[in-house]
Order: structure tokens, then sequence, then C-alpha cells
């Protein structure tokens, strides 16, 4: 098992997995191997008296206790249990009291009960809660509780109280994850962790009403009454009685709250209603200095602001002061994000001469955040402002439409690819559609080519090349008028195309003039949201090798090496293009039959999925491990099944 490296000192002997499937592995030396049912003699009883003991408090019991809850009945089967439970696990393990028996404590015998109790002890303990060490210990309780049922093959009474245990344990962690996730600005994992709790118990009122706010902040009051009478069915199938509607004291937000959500933005909206009244060091937020520009040209024309957009980009790339007048870097990215609220006073369109400027900084920051680990709040973001922006583009005054028209387009675009990790391929879709639409009343051609290459990205994602081939032909039309570095990340798309379908010539070709354009690159982009850097090429020319090898041309080495590559720039590869890497990494030591390379990618590619809050990728990982765990020769190896757990209900 995973786990089994963290808890391997001089003292401990045996694992022992409780939840879900029940396991004991001993510690041999440095190696770790799983006790088969064999050495057990098949034997039932030896197993029963091993548990019982392990999950009484303390391990100790009277003998007499011991036959009640195993047999009913006094028995002599305790002694040959007891003898047979020494011969599997040691005799120091075991030792025999007056009247009963004691087993070694948690520092020899772990068991995954006792880790997750000791873990509940310890975040009581930490009152305040500070998130930053309360959150990789309560996802470890929830990886645990997530394994399946405490001693699912116990059927006595006694385990009844201590499923009740259990059951309350998950109920508190849970609850505390999503409280902590909320402190992050983790809106979808606190979500997610309150859908969990309800749909385990329809009666827990704390957890629907929170789940239910959630969504009527981000989808609005229709979105969650659905889900609402989802759950007042199934409460009404299992004879669960659920709190009325009404009596959860939701109310569908308005502008205002909404502005109050993000409180963060406030002494910045407060700037930009009175610029005369603003010093730089009362605006406690990254790039203090920019902000303050925004509001000095807040009235300017679109080169100005584009300007002040480019400074902050450069700004943004630059580590933050340690000064107590400055935010983290989460909070300035989420104040940042948030600006266009300061403009949404009222149901009106705002004045696009002040709003514009707001949205351009804000897309930058959601951006940012998109490519670290603060999906869910550029999501948030950009459905407040988003909406007002696209409007502006079709209906607002004509002389700043096709600025509007070029943000939305942008923002749509960013949008899409949250969708995408959200694993909602057709809005990712619909997102793509309406942002090669508002590219076209920009009347710009790299706009135009970005929002076309998206499209095709989405049926790349979605396997359909023939459709992402269509879709591409007018990119490629417009790409005389593109920057060189647009033109090189459109040619990779078109490489991958070929390669998919087949073609290494004309794929090889493509990507050596995507490198030749790569090595031209023009200073800086129109759009922040067009990222394509080193690692950028590193990725796709790998994939297009990849995909050669996955249609059986001997490109799998090249492919290899060039993935490689990405260990020297990995300090800069956003989470989210790393992930995907180590997903083609691991893609391409499947077909290698490199188990170790395999499992080390796939383990991490899982691991940063998990961070993101990423359900694409999670479920990209999914089904590249159930390739290799059904029917494949590596199905039975211990890489493999150690990974088991990355891939419980919790975290796919």
């Amino acid at each position: 098992m995973m786990e089994l490296d963290r808890f391997s000192s001089a003292q401990l002997r045996i694992q022992v997995w409780l939840f879900g499937a029940f396991q004991v592995w001993k510690r041999e030396g440095i190696d770790w191997r799983e006790v088969s049912r064999k050495e057990w003699h098949y034997d039932r009883a030896a197993r029963k008296v091993f548990v019982r003991l392990l999950v009484t408090r303390g391990r100790r019991l009277a003998r007499s206790i011991l036959e009640d809850d195993l047999w009913g009945e006094s028995s002599q089967r305790i002694y040959t249990a007891v003898n047979r439970l020494r011969s599997v696990i040691g005799k120091d393990m075991l030792k025999s009291l007056d009247g009963g028996y004691a087993l070694a404590g948690q520092e020899q015998i772990w068991t995954d009960l006792d880790a997750v109790r000791d873990i509940m002890r310890q975040v009581r303990r930490r009152e305040p809660l500070i998130v930053e060490e309360v959150v990789p210990l309560l996802e470890e309780a929830q990886e645990i509780l997530g394994r399946g049922e405490l001693l699912g093959e116990e059927d006595g009474t006694w385990v009844h109280a201590l499923r009740a245990e259990v059951e309350n344990m998950k109920r508190q962690s849970g609850r505390w994850l999503a409280q902590a996730y909320m402190q992050q600005g983790k809106w979808w994992q606190a979500r997610e962790q309150y859908r969990m709790l309800v749909e385990g118990d329809p009666g827990d009122e704390e957890s629907l009403r929170e789940w239910l706010r959630l969504l009527m902040e981000e989808g609005g009051e229709r979105e969650a009454r659905k889900c609402y009478q989802r759950i007042a069915r199934r409460a009404e199938e299992e004879g669960i009685k659920i709190v009325p509607w009404k009596q959860l004291g939701l109310v569908e937000q308005s502008d205002h709250m909404l502005r109050c959500k993000y409180a963060l933005a406030v002494p910045i909206s407060r700037s930009l209603a009175n610029p005369t009244a603003v010093a730089v060091a009362e605006l406690p937020t990254v790039g203090s200095h920019v902000c303050l520009a925004l509001v000095v040209q807040r009235a300017g024309d679109e080169e100005s602001w584009t300007g002040v957009r480019q400074r902050l980009q450069e700004e943004l790339e630059m580590p933050l002061s340690n000064s107590q007048h400055h935010l983290s870097r989460r909070q300035a990215l989420a104040a940042i994000a948030a600006l266009p609220l300061a403009a949404l006073t009222s149901r009106a369109l705002p004045p696009a001469e002040e709003f514009l400027p707001l949205c351009a900084a804000a897309n930058a920051a959601c951006n940012h955040l998109m490519n670290s680990d603060g999906l869910d709040k550029a999501h948030a973001a950009l459905s407040c402002y988003l909406p007002v922006l696209e409007q502006l583009a079709y209906t607002g005054s004509s002389s700043y439409r096709p600025a509007a028209a070029r943000l939305a387009a942008e923002g749509k675009r960013m949008a899409g690819c949250i969708e995408t990790h959200r694993g909602d391929s057709q809005a990712k879709l619909r997102l793509s559609l309406e942002a090669v639409r508002l590219a076209a009343l920009s009347g710009d051609p790299g706009v135009q080519v970005m929002a076309l290459r998206d499209l095709a990205l989405a049926y790349y994602y979605g396997g359909q090349i023939e459709q992402m081939r269509v879709h591409l032909q007018p990119a490629l039309a417009l790409l005389d008028r593109a920057t060189p570095l647009l033109r090189s990340g459109t040619l990779f798309l078109q490489a991958a195309v070929e390669a998919r379908l087949g073609q290494p010539q004309t794929a090889l070709r493509l990507v050596g003039q995507a490198q030749d354009l790569f090595s031209r690159k023009a200073d800086g982009e129109p759009l922040p949201d067009f990222r394509f850097e080193e690692d950028n090429v590193i990725m796709w020319t790998g994939r297009v090798h990849l995909h050669l090898a996955e249609r059986g041309r001997p490109y799998t080495s090249q492919a290899r090496k060039v993935f490689e590559q990405s260990s020297r720039v990995k300090a800069v590869i956003p989470p989210r293009l790393l992930a995907e890497i180590n997903l083609d990494m691991a893609r391409t030591a499947l077909i290698q039959q490199d188990l170790y390379a395999f499992s080390a990618f796939l383990e991490e590619s899982i691991h940063l999925a998990n961070r993101l809050g990423s359900v694409s990728l999670r479920r990209e990982a999914r089904a590249i491990y159930q390739q290799v765990r059904t029917g494949h020769p590596w199905s039975a190896e211990r890489p493999i099944k150690e990974m088991k757990d990355l891939f419980t209900t919790r975290n796919i």
C-alpha cells in the first residue's frame, strides 16, 4: 500500500486495513508483503480474534467477552484461534493477561481505524483551526474512511457501535474539511464535501443548508432547488424526513450580496469610487501601483488600459512581498478577479469606459487562478461579470463593442476550460462556440484564431479528431494575420491531428514549422490567457510522437525523450499542464512496458488532479488505470495494487 513507507519505523512490524477489504501487511527487513489467507490456514476464528482486539480501545479484552462476542458462548475455540494468531503475527505481539489478552500498540501494529481516531484528536486540539495544518490531515482521514465499510465481513452486534462511531467521524471530518476548504477559497471542493455528506445522510440539515447555499451562489436558485428535489425524493424512498425548503432560509443572491462574497475587492472598489483620495499603501493587494493606474486611467481608451494589463501581468509573475500591507497571492488574485463587481451597482449596464478596464484586469487574474489551483475562484468571478460583458459586446456603445467582444471571447474560453475540468464537456463545447461568435464581433484575427483553436481543442479532448480537423481549418486560413506564437500553437494542433490519423511525415513537418515559429515568438501577446511557453512546446511535440506510437509507429522512445525535457522547466509549469504531461508520460511508459515509470507518472498526475479539483483529469487518470487493472499482465503487480487507493470514489 502507498502508506507502508510512512510507517516503516524500526518497531513497526504489521499494518492492518479494517476499512474495505481486510488486509494485513508484514514488514520483513525493508520489504513489505501481504499476509495471505493460506498463512491463516483459512481460519476465520483467528482473524476474528485479531480484529476484535484491534478495534477495542486499549486493545485488551477479557477472554469471556471475546467468547461471547464471537461465538455467543464459552468455547474452547478461543485457545486454538489465539495460537493460530500468534503464529501469524508473532508471539510478542499478543500477550496473555489474567483472564484475557492484549495486543501491541499502534506503533507496532498500525491500523487505519486508530490512524483516523488520532487525526480527529489532533484536529480537535487545534482551536482555532489552522487551515494549512488541518487540511492534509482531514484529507487523509477522508481518504481512509472512503475505502469502504468498516469490517465488512463482520456481522456481530459488537460491530454496530463501532460503525456508528465511524459514521460520526466521517460526518465531522467532512464538515471540518468543507469549512477549511471555504477558508481557502476552494468553493468546488467545499461544495463536493457537503454534497457527499448530504448523499450519505439526507437528514443532515446543516450540510444540506451549506451545500444548497453554495449551489445558489454559483448557479442560482433553480439549480439549488433541482438538487434539493432530488435529495428529497431519495429521502422519501428511504423513509427519512428532511427539512422543508422554506425552513432552510435560503435567499437568492443579489448583486450586492455577490459583491459582499468578494469582500477582498472592497478596498479597491472604494478607491475606484473616489480616485483622488487613494494612497498606494491603502491598496492591500499585489500590484497596488497598477491598481492605482487602473483608477486613474479608467476613462482612458483601450490602448491605455491594455498597457496597464500588461504591467499587471508582469507584476503577477513576480514574487509577493511579505509585508503586512500585502495579501497572499491567492487573495490578491481573488481581489483583482472581483474588480468588475465594483461597477455592478444596479441592474442596468455599467458604463463601458469604467467596466472594460476592470474586466481586462479580472481576466488576467482569472487566468492566473486557473493555472494554479484556483479553478473555483475563477469560475465564481467569471460567472458574475461575464454575462454583463457579453451584453456590452452585443448591445453596448458601438465604439466599445469590439473591445467588449474581445474580452468576452477571452472570458468564454476561460469559462470553457474550467467546465472541462469540472467534467462537463457539453458546457465546454457551448462556451467555445459562443467564444467563436464573440471573436468574430471583435474584428481581431488573432482573437478569432484563438477562439477557433480553442473550439478545435474541445473536439481533441473529446476524441473527435475529424471534427477537430474541420473546425481547425478556419483558424489555419487566418494564420498569416496572427503572431508567430499563436501560429506556432495552432500548427502544433494541426500536427496532432495528422499524428492521430497516422500521417508521420506531415505531422513531423508541421512540428518542425511550429518549433521554428516558437523560436521567433513576439514579445508578449495581446490576450493573457493564451499561454504558450516552452512547456507547451514539449507537451505537444511529445504528444505528436506519442500519437504516432499509439498508431503502431516506432516513435515511443522519441516521445519519452521529449516529455523528459519537462523536468528542467518543471518549476514553472502550471499544475494543469504538468498533470497532462504526466498522463502522457504514463501512456508512453505503458507502451514501453515500463511498469515503475507508469505507476510513478500516473500517481503524480492524480495527486495534481486532486490538488486542482479537476474532474476531467481524475477521470482520464482512472481510465488509464482501469486499462491496466483489468486483463493486463500488470494487473497483479504490486505497484498496480498499491495504486488502488488513489482511485477511491472520493477521489475520482
